[in-house]
């Protein structure tokens, strides 16, 4: 019943049917606006980044190769969309810094080079994970997917997308624990 719905939906919008983009919407907003409201804070810009999902989903919709569900290609894409302009934001910031580092004389704050080198040690310590554990961990961390979505794209059982999670927070937390110590 889902992959048939899922089909047709597809078949739809590659026939550019706006209708299916509409229904499709209507049922994902709230979720994509959440997935992004989780990365950024800011409610005006949470409203444009998933308005620019949609926009980019609908302008893709000849290429769209969906394997779990709608759902989960549009948070992935909302997540890609977060990221996007996070990082963007983060290069406008680091050029403001750089000039206030030049203006003033003086190096970052002590919390300042500790909370970077915490987001490095946490990317190398993913970026360590076996394959397969890794991907499992970051469809379910980074584009916020159910264990039976997962399971579904790669094509594994719930109980191995579960073992493979169980490994990942292992490794991670053996890998990070000196950031875990009180």
């Amino acid at each position: 019943m889902l992959n048939d719905r899922l089909h047709s939906a597809i078949s739809r919008l590659k026939a550019d049917d706006e209708s299916v983009l509409q229904e499709i919407f209507q049922e994902n907003y709230l979720k994509i606006c959440t997935a992004i409201n989780r990365m950024i804070k800011d409610h005006a810009v949470v409203e444009d980044l998933a308005q620019e999902v949609f926009v980019r989903f609908w302008q893709k919709r000849h290429q769209i190769e969906i394997n779990s569900s709608i759902e989960a290609y549009l948070r992935r894409m909302a997540v890609n969309e977060a990221l996007a302009y996070l990082r963007s934001k983060k290069v406008f910031h680091e050029e403001i810094d750089e000039h206030a580092h030049q203006l003033k004389g003086s190096g970052e704050t002590d919390s300042k080079v500790i909370h970077h080198e915490m987001e490095q040690n946490i990317r190398e310590a993913i970026n360590e994970l076996p394959p397969k554990c890794k991907e499992v961990f970051q469809l379910s961390r980074f584009e916020e997917m159910s264990y039976q979505e997962i399971a579904d794209q790669m094509g594994i059982s719930i109980k191995t997308v579960e073992n493979q999670m169980g490994k990942a927070l292992k490794m991670l937390r053996s890998s990070l624990s000196h950031y875990l110590q009180v």
